[in-house]
């Protein structure tokens, strides 16, 4: 790869001018390499943090991610959560650390909220998305109809969540037999902390972490 720069006295146009065209094939349309992941359907049934951002890296190797969200209840880092009224204590945490919604951009959702949210913006990109109430028949239906159409489910809900919706992998493989399904919660699928909700922090706290790069002579916290 070369760089080019705009030396004192030229301008950007001459740099612009002087780099090599791409190489281009009939139609003038440039010549694309394929990725790993085309042809592979991922159904995002994830939250927060840690299940999008897998399925984010998914579609930049080439997969169709379809992001599934709830129609009743709006998900943590979905676009424009940051616009409902957050708790008390979340509230006076961020005025202790000065800040507001600190998702948006100078901490001002403006006037389209709904794509200044960065949280949203990072681990959304490439991402198709649709909404279904799966209490409904109707979303149910809806939603099963979309794994049919899936190579691949990812979620990281506790496993209380999935069995409360009746959507374990025996339900699932009864629609689509040949379904990947990638399940991801913090304590993993058995076991007594295995409907317990954790972020990274959390993690970190259970396996020591933060004690082994705290300082000698202080405590974790």
């Amino acid at each position: 790869m070369r760089y080019y720069s705009a030396n004192s006295g030229s301008s950007w146009l001459s740099c612009l001018s002087s780099a090599p065209r791409a190489s281009s094939r009939s139609g003038g349309r440039i010549a694309m390499a394929s990725l790993p992941l085309e042809g592979i359907r991922v159904a995002d049934v994830t939250v927060v943090w840690a299940g999008p951002y897998v399925t984010q890296l998914l579609s930049e190797w080439g997969a169709e991610v379809i992001r599934v969200e709830p129609r009743t209840r709006i998900q943590p880092l979905t676009r424009g959560a940051d616009m409902q009224p957050p708790p008390e204590a979340a509230l006076r945490q961020l005025a202790r650390m000065g800040m507001t919604l600190f998702s948006y951009p100078d901490f001002d959702p403006g006037d389209d909220p709904w794509n200044r949210s960065a949280g949203f913006n990072s681990h959304a990109r490439n991402k198709r998305s649709m909404t279904a109430d799966i209490t409904t028949p109707e979303g149910r239906e809806a939603f099963l109809r979309l794994i049919e159409k899936c190579d691949v489910m990812v979620e990281n809900n506790v496993p209380e969540t999935i069995e409360k919706a009746n959507l374990t992998y025996d339900v699932l493989k009864e629609r689509n037999p040949n379904l990947i399904m990638l399940r991801m919660p913090a304590f993993g699928l058995s076991g007594p902390y295995k409907n317990y909700r954790a972020l990274g922090t959390h993690i970190e706290g259970m396996i020591g972490h933060h004690y082994l790069r705290s300082y000698p002579d202080e405590t974790p916290e």
